[in-house]
């Protein structure tokens, strides 16, 4: 029996990636939120309706104005706008003079050009803030973004402790926010907006309350905020079920910066420091409460009915894809796993630009390997800078250990720039327990490490001859320096060996350590190095092989009777970590020798035949033979023989006369 190996890329995982990734279509046109710019037509159109109270009801004018209105920007440009209202002072007014008591629409029909362009941060701003002249307002409370609320001051105060990056601690926010409030779109948020406390304390909210929430706790903090209400291109499942379009209105905010300007940060689209091209702007205020229409009416007994807007945008030309600035790495801890083994996955993420990045990450996987802690890893990278994620995975014991698995596993960003590396599983490969995993994860998750190499050489594996032997292995590691700046009070060490050290940039030093192990299997070193600014660790991962061993045994009848097939159940066991080769497995007995040839006992071997009754006697023999090696050039062959004694029995005379004959035949050839 070979054992086989299989290259699966599961139907669950395909379902999944298409879903997730394939369907957003990384270098194509069609993934709208990558693009440079689009041209957009936007409708928006109302009503209102007169109706008289008594039958002397006059009327002698009415006037409507519309606040939301995509006013031109940086990011967006107005092409042309078709309206019958007056354009002024960011709203368009309606004036009906001597209006009948009739219905009357209102509205406008304007085409927009948005474009990709963000403001950008380049160097790190103070917080907190000392001078905010012109803005001062945009710090106090308002009706729904109730930042004098106490439990919103604490939790804002709590995320900016010890941060005095305004980046930094607005990013804190809007990451908190985004991942601790569940969009939910229910009655209670969708009717009517809610206070940023009430979001605080129910952790459930859709984009306007997620964005009253991050714009109360900047606010709190003497960080002007913006509540921005717009329009915008959403896949949200729920959105689409709900509306059954993909265009619905949106709130978001921006955060000042000094010296930069208003910046965006939408947390219903994890775009922190930035929105893409498909939203369009129609007004930015102090709070979500502001009202879209004001009426005004000079009337007796005339009643005034207002309708919601409806707005509607059509895609008439899309621009490029923007090229991602941003560079995107993985390596996994061990790229050969055992079943039922955890794992450490690590995302690299370098920002070569002169600016602030935000990324979102997240691990795409097949149904058979679990991840233990949040999929999601938001990330914030200053100019020039490189962070790390981690993801713990657990493979599933549930997989048919007969087999080899080559898994795929994705990190992807929500810009879609994307990595895949593979992971085997199978028999023999190293195990890690959680503890394992867990004590390599650094302190401070987004530590960088790669400005540090090990170069660690030792025996990946070494023999015992007996369980009494132990196994001298030698490490030797040089770890260097391959940044630019020196590492200052770098505390190395190589399993329970430590040492502090100096090292300037290009420069290596040398750790050197031995153990002893008794014991067969996977074993690991931890190698760590530390200071107060990085921190690396690793697992070294070495094989102690004990003498290939085996065991036999075998299922056979005590009594078989004559004319009857004789059912012979057989068990091959591996007793050692160490897997025999070339394993030759023979039955002999009958009157015959039957062979079976295995090249690895991974693992343990059921074998099922039937002999003939032909030869049967009184008393009868089998004899289980195996020979192996292992699988080193000397190839020491080593033997297992065991002996099984069984019965026959005849059902008549005649069978007796024939298992008599087979006895005395048996006596005479041997």
């Amino acid at each position: 029996m070979d054992q086989k190996t299989h290259l699966f890329l599961y139907f669950s995982f395909i379902l999944f990636f298409s879903l997730t990734i394939i369907s957003q279509n990384f270098a194509s046109s069609d993934n709208i939120y990558q693009l440079d710019s689009l041209q957009l037509q936007l409708s928006v159109n109302s009503s209102f309706q007169l109706s008289s109270e008594a039958p002397s009801a006059k009327i002698k004018e009415v006037q409507a104005e519309l606040f939301l209105f995509p006013t031109e920007d940086y990011r967006q440009k107005i092409a042309q706008l078709e309206t019958s209202g007056l354009v002024a002072e960011n709203k368009i007014t309606y004036f009906h003079k001597n209006p009948t008591l009739t219905s009357y629409g209102y509205g406008y029909l304007a085409n927009i050009q948005t474009n990709s362009q963000t403001i950008k941060v380049t160097k790190k701003i103070a917080y907190p803030l000392t001078s905010l002249v012109g803005v001062e307002e945009y710090t106090l409370p308002t009706k729904k973004i109730d930042s004098n609320n106490p439990a919103i001051i604490s939790k804002a105060h709590e995320l900016a402790a010890g941060k005095d990056d305004l980046f930094e601690v607005a990013f804190s926010l809007a990451t908190w926010v985004s991942e601790n409030i569940k969009y939910d779109l229910n009655d209670l948020t969708t009717n009517s907006a809610q206070k940023a406390s009430w979001v605080l304390e129910n952790k459930q909210g859709v984009c306007d309350e997620m964005t009253s929430l991050f714009v109360a706790m900047a606010r709190s903090l003497g960080i002007p905020a913006k509540f921005v209400s717009g329009i915008s291109y959403t896949e949200n499942p729920e959105v689409l079920a709900a509306l059954g379009k993909n265009w619905a209105g949106h709130g978001w905010a921006e955060v000042y910066f000094p010296d930069v300007g208003w910046v965006s940060f939408d947390l219903a689209f994890n775009e922190f420091g930035y929105i893409d091209v498909t939203h369009i702007k129609l007004r930015d205020g102090f709070d979500p409460d502001e009202p879209a229409t004001k009426f005004e009416w000079l009337s007796d007994q005339v009643q005034l009915e207002s309708f919601p807007l409806t707005m509607d945008v059509k895609i008439k030309q899309k621009g490029q894809l923007i090229p991602e600035e941003l560079q995107l790495e993985m390596e996994i801890l061990s790229p050969s796993t055992a079943f039922g083994s955890y794992n450490l996955i690590k995302g690299i993420v370098k920002n070569p630009t002169n600016h602030y990045s935000a990324v979102s990450l997240d691990l795409a996987v097949p149904s058979e390997v679990e991840i233990t802690a949040p999929r999601k890893k938001t990330l914030l990278l200053s100019p020039q800078e490189v962070q790390e994620a981690f993801w713990i995975v657990k493979l599933s014991q549930l997989l048919d250990s007969g087999y080899n698995y080559q898994l795929p596993l994705i990190i992807y960003t929500e810009k879609n720039l994307s990595v895949k590396e593979e992971l085997q599983v199978g028999q023999g490969a190293p195990y890690f327990d959680l503890s394992d995993i867990q004590n390599l994860i650094p302190q401070k998750e987004e530590s960088y490490s790669r400005k540090l190499s090990f170069d660690c050489t030792y025996p990946l594996e070494t023999s015992i001859s007996s369980p009494n032997q132990a196994a001298n292995i030698s490490f030797d590691c040089k770890i260097k320096n391959i940044g630019d700046e020196e590492l200052v009070d770098l505390s190395l060490c190589l399993g329970s060996k430590c040492e502090v050290v100096n090292l300037l940039p290009g420069r290596e030093t040398e750790i050197v350590t031995k153990v002893q192990e008794t014991d067969p299997g996977w074993h690991y070193l931890a190698i760590t190095a530390k200071n107060k600014f990085l921190e690396k660790k690793d697992l070294l991962s070495y094989m102690v092989l004990d003498q290939p061993l085996l065991e036999l045994s075998a299922d056979i009848p005590p009594v078989v009777s004559f004319g009857d097939t004789i059912p012979i159940h057989l068990k091959v066991q591996k007793i050692s970590f160490n897997p025999p080769k070339n394993v030759i497995i023979i039955l002999r007995g009958l009157g015959r020798e039957q062979r079976w040839e295995v090249p690895e006992l991974s693992q343990d071997l059921d074998l099922e035949t039937n002999l003939d009754h032909q030869k049967l006697t009184f008393s009868n023999k089998l004899i289980l033979e195996a020979q192996w090696d292992d699988g080193k050039n000397t190839k020491k062959i080593n033997q297992e023989n065991k002996e099984f004694i069984f019965s026959g029995e005849s059902k008549t005379f005649s069978d007796k006369l024939k298992m008599i004959l087979n006895a005395l035949t048996n006596f005479f050839l041997n």
